[in-house]
């Protein structure tokens, strides 16, 4: 799949129906013959929301439902510090986590997928997009990824 067919197929989400939207993440996220040059690109998520609580607090006190998507809150942000950010890991794929810091002013989430070495991001970001959507779907309004 090239880059313009995946950037495509990724800004679409927001126009199909759920179903839809879980088929192709799935399909996304089993997709992994990417070339080395496209490997050290950085790929952000971007979830716009509604309501003014901080969707990072919601997801950091909902450990035990991460980990049925196979994700694992690593780390967290300190007491006095802003603003928050919190790391997330797949416990599948070895080399990718999820940097996520909330925006109050703009209520999104900015997730930085962080990628060493030749693993890919689609896997852990269909894990963190199928969580969203089913513990969050209420308050996400939309979802963006694109390549930094």
């Amino acid at each position: 799949m090239s880059n313009a067919r995946r950037r495509e197929v990724t800004s679409a989400l927001g126009t199909l129906p759920i179903g839809w939207k879980l088929r192709v993440l799935y399909q996304l996220s089993n997709y992994h013959d990417i070339p080395e040059s496209e490997s050290a690109m950085q790929t952000v998520v971007q979830v716009m929301c509604q309501g003014s609580a901080s969707l990072r607090a919601l997801i950091s006190r909902q450990e035990d439902k991460l980990q049925q998507h196979n994700l694992n809150l690593i780390s967290e942000k300190r007491r006095n510090r802003n603003p928050g950010w919190m790391k997330i890991k797949s416990s599948e794929v070895d080399l990718c986590s999820i940097n996520a810091s909330w925006n109050q002013d703009t209520r999104s989430l900015i997730c930085r997928v962080v990628n060493r070495g030749q693993g890919t991001p689609s896997k852990i970001i269909g894990q963190f997009v199928a969580f969203l959507l089913a513990y969050h779907r209420a308050r996400v309004k939309q979802i963006s990824i694109f390549e930094v």
